[in-house]
């Protein structure tokens, strides 16, 4: 995988959640798009390593309150744990929070794009590979908020 088509994708993501202005649904669309591009990155990441002393920092109280202006109508939603095989069981049944979901993509992916834009691009996919099942989870679930959000019936 090229890195810098990972980073790229990663500033495309970060261009579309960082922004003064309200969200409008053309931006909702490229959200959903953006989310579908990174997973499908994320399902290929290779598996690098570079020992390299370098820890980026990025405070999640200090990206909600950016992301939060931008996403105003954004609230929880309901949502099935899928460990739990329980069909009709209440405990199957989660609460995701979709501006939680914008903000935690947003803090591993640009800890991911900290390490290539400081020179360690192997960390940068080491980075996001470790944390897919994190953010990748996020992205599912904030992905399936936005369809119903822009195609619900």
């Amino acid at each position: 995988m090229n890195p810098e088509k990972f980073a790229e994708e990663i500033r495309f993501y970060n261009s579309i959640v960082i922004d003064d202005q309200v969200a409008t649904k053309e931006d909702l669309v490229s959200l959903s798009s953006s989310l579908s591009k990174l997973l499908d990155l994320g399902e290929r990441l290779p598996d690098l390593y570079d020992d390299h002393e370098y820890e980026p920092q990025i405070t999640f109280e200090e990206m909600k309150d950016k992301i939060s202006n931008r996403f105003v109508d954004f609230s929880s939603y309901s949502n099935a744990d899928p460990d739990i095989n329980l069909v009709g069981d209440m405990k199957a049944l989660t609460v995701g929070d979709a501006l939680d979901d914008l903000v935690d993509i947003y803090i591993d992916l640009n800890t991911a794009l900290a390490y290539f834009e400081n020179g360690v691009w192997k960390n940068m996919f080491w980075h996001a590979r470790l944390m897919f099942g994190h953010w990748g989870r996020h992205a599912i679930d904030l992905k399936s908020y936005l369809h119903q959000k822009l195609h619900g019936w």
